[in-house]
């Protein structure tokens, strides 16, 4: 898989599958181009269900790494899946909120357990 070092993979509960972004800078162009790239081959590989994307390691993103996400999550709505983001640092989340997705568009945790807590439940 291209660029799979811009973020681990980890199961929890063998249900949920966790991707942590491993860049600090999601900002230059070629480099979230790649990493749009991989983690869309990933999620139509092995088309996971319930997907927690985890922001911890992030401290600034381009609204293009928003862009992939959302074709992401459209991904995962075709096939009936859940998609959870969480552990954004203030910036980022202030991006996402500015753009009004967070609540309508992608569902924000301040925790991984927050975001597995609400999966389960689903």
């Amino acid at each position: 898989m291209p660029n799979a070092s811009r973020f681990t993979v980890e199961q929890a509960d063998g249900e949920i599958t966790v991707v942590t972004l491993t860049d600090q800078q999601l900002m230059d162009t070629m480099m979230v181009s790649g990493f749009q790239d991989a983690l869309i081959e990933f999620v139509a590989d092995r088309d996971p269900r319930r997907l927690v994307i985890d922001f911890r390691c992030v401290k600034q993103c381009s609204t293009a790494v928003m862009n992939g996400l959302l074709r992401v999550k459209k991904r995962l709505v075709l096939s009936q899946g859940k998609l959870r983001l969480c552990n954004m640092n203030p910036h980022v989340f202030k991006a996402f909120s500015m753009l009004n997705l967070v609540g309508s568009v992608f569902q924000v945790d301040a925790t991984l357990a927050d975001s597995l807590t609400s999966l389960r439940g689903e």
